[in-house]
């Protein structure tokens, strides 16, 4: 029995740090911290969801900060096609909505990248970049 406790107090010690680590990468992110994301990045869950479901590659595509999004794909166990739970959109849905071209050269460059991905309303990213942008 205590034997049990110890590794269930040890698993939730682990988990609060992972929860830790997941949280100031994300701030990191939003403050445009590079060098501080960089350092997290490595002991992060890169796939952890806030409150609405967006990743750090999400918030970095926000952000336009091609250097975090080219070192977030860079992540060996990185979903780049993880969706929201806003709307069911994903980085590249997000990075062609926003016309961010650069990040969108990045993110198509991941190997796992799902180009005919949908978000709620069935848009690819190239139906959002084709009439979003040719609009203005």
């Amino acid at each position: 029995m205590l034997f049990q406790q110890t590794a269930d107090d040890l698993s939730a010690t682990h988990e609060k740090v992972r929860h830790t680590t997941n949280s100031r990468l994300m701030s990191a992110i939003r403050e445009r911290d590079r060098e501080l994301a960089s350092k997290l990045v490595a002991n992060a869950d890169v796939n952890s969801q806030n409150s609405l479901g967006y990743t750090p590659l999400m918030l970095a595509v926000d952000n336009q900060d091609d250097c975090i999004c080219r070192l977030l794909c860079e992540e060996k166990y990185i979903n780049v096609n993880q969706k929201s739970l806003l709307g069911g959109s994903t980085a590249l849905l997000n990075a062609c909505a926003r016309g961010h071209s650069g990040i969108v050269k990045i993110l198509l460059l991941c190997q796992s990248i799902d180009v005919n991905i949908q978000n709620n309303l069935g848009w690819t990213g190239k139906f959002l970049n084709d009439n979003l942008h040719s609009m203005n």
